[in-house]
């Protein structure tokens, strides 16, 4: 993570909001899966097909250290599209923090993996691999497009 990224982190999201004059926010009820964790970093967008996760896969293999994942569908559902597999990976390529606009599973792994993930839902059904998505074009989360992403609670 950078030294800005990492400074905005430790500021937290509502100091920077405030700092940024009340600048758009992500205003959704979110999980924190991994409790007190901050991150900010540059957002590498992924919009899913509905109910599938392909796009998550292809989107890890990219990902650049200190990135976020923002990860959408078209409509919020509550279908798993990350896991502890899927973390698992995004940790290991130094991925700062995923925002996932639909569920999580595996959420004990998840915390024994130490990423920090934000989430609408927690559910157990998994998604399907079928359907392409796109990766780093705008995406709506709560009716905000996200190009920078800065997450705490």
């Amino acid at each position: 993570m950078s030294d800005a990224f990492a400074e905005l982190a430790a500021l937290g999201s509502a100091t920077v909001h405030e700092a940024a004059a009340r600048s758009p926010v992500v205003d959704v009820d979110l999980v924190q899966v991994l409790p007190g964790s901050r991150a900010a970093g540059p957002a590498r967008t992924v919009r899913c097909g509905q109910d599938d996760n392909l796009m998550v896969h292809a989107a890890i293999a990219e990902a650049q250290p200190g990135e976020v994942l923002v990860v959408t569908m078209p409509e919020p559902a509550p279908v798993a599209l990350v896991g502890e597999l899927l973390a698992t990976q995004a940790k290991h390529r130094k991925v700062a923090a995923m925002l996932v606009d639909a569920a999580v599973r595996d959420v004990e792994d998840l915390r024994d993996v130490g990423l920090p993930i934000w989430a609408r839902f927690v559910r157990v059904r998994g998604a399907d691999k079928r359907v392409a998505g796109v990766i780093g074009e705008p995406v709506d989360v709560a009716a905000i497009e996200e190009k920078t992403a800065f997450l705490d609670r």
